[in-house]
């Protein structure tokens, strides 16, 4: 599971392939379809929440959402040439470890560990 931070923007990417499972398909964006889950409640599908779009034309895409509060954010995107869901989760938190650390820590931290 990856981390990010409230009121930041995630950014993940999964690939599209053929039904031979080798060859990459470029320009199907359009045929994706997205849903945004948060502590296992639906929050919307892709024309409000998500942002998708293709890397070049390399059958790469990415997918993007602003993560509003902290809980457990789950996106589904729905994959048409195989007709399967690729999903990923996140940990969104308040907060990450470098808001954690005061310029005096870190000032200490470099005194033990100079470099």
């Amino acid at each position: 599971m990856r981390t990010c931070k409230m009121n930041s923007t995630v950014i993940t990417h999964y690939t599209e392939y053929a039904a031979d499972g080798y060859t990459k398909l470029s320009g199907q964006v359009k045929r994706h379809s997205a849903e945004l889950w948060l502590n296992g409640v639906a929050q919307g599908s892709q024309a409000d929440l998500i942002t998708l779009s293709e890397i070049g034309t390399t059958g790469c895409y990415l997918a993007s959402f602003r993560a509003t509060r902290v809980g457990l954010w789950h996106i589904e995107i729905l994959v048409p040439a195989n007709k399967k869901w690729w999903g990923e989760d996140f940990e969104c938190r308040q907060s990450d470890s470098d808001d954690k650390v005061s310029k005096g820590e870190m000032f200490r931290m470099r005194s033990v560990f100079p470099g």
